[in-house]
């Protein structure tokens, strides 16, 4: 809010002239307006977030070219090498809708992860040790996409506000 220099009234930031007495303010200096800073991270989050948001981004692209390299003879890994660079660039750029995406794609990998545990502990008795290798497989895709979990909600620059 500024003071017209004529009628001292109080008005708008954005007036030319006082509605009360008609001067002309545009020569009143604004009140500047303090801009908040852009966050890469959620309030209060732990300072390696941050780091580990982008090195598991980082992650996807680095996936995903070495299915294109080793798949050159099968479309099949080309295309799904190509999926996994665009979403890894998708989530190095904070782009909302892959973002989106992650975390629908992190919360199925995790109800696949706990099927396939409970698959693999019936298997324990058929097949011995060797079955909890594939526990364990399990186990850590729950980890690693609960982790992603984490960190897209902890890289919100949107989050606590």
């Amino acid at each position: 809010m500024i003071k017209c220099p004529g009628c001292g009234k109080t008005l708008p930031d954005g007036n030319k002239n006082c509605q009360f007495c008609g001067a002309d303010v545009s020569a009143v200096p604004r009140p500047v307006v303090a801009q908040k800073p852009r966050s890469y991270q959620a309030p209060g989050a732990p300072k390696w977030v941050s780091p580990a948001y982008y090195v598991v981004s980082g992650y996807y692209v680095l996936a995903g070219l070495v299915f294109v390299l080793t798949g050159l003879k099968s479309y099949g890994s080309i295309i799904f090498g190509v999926i996994d660079i665009l979403f890894g660039i998708g989530l190095l750029l904070k782009i909302d809708l892959v973002r989106g995406i992650a975390n629908i794609l992190c919360w199925i990998q995790i109800a696949l992860g706990a099927f396939g545990v409970l698959n693999t502990l019936a298997l324990v008795a058929l097949f011995g040790p060797y079955a909890l290798v594939l526990v364990l497989m399990n186990v850590v895709q729950i980890a690693a996409a609960g982790f992603m979990i984490y960190l897209i909600s902890e890289t919100d620059e949107f989050a606590n506000i």
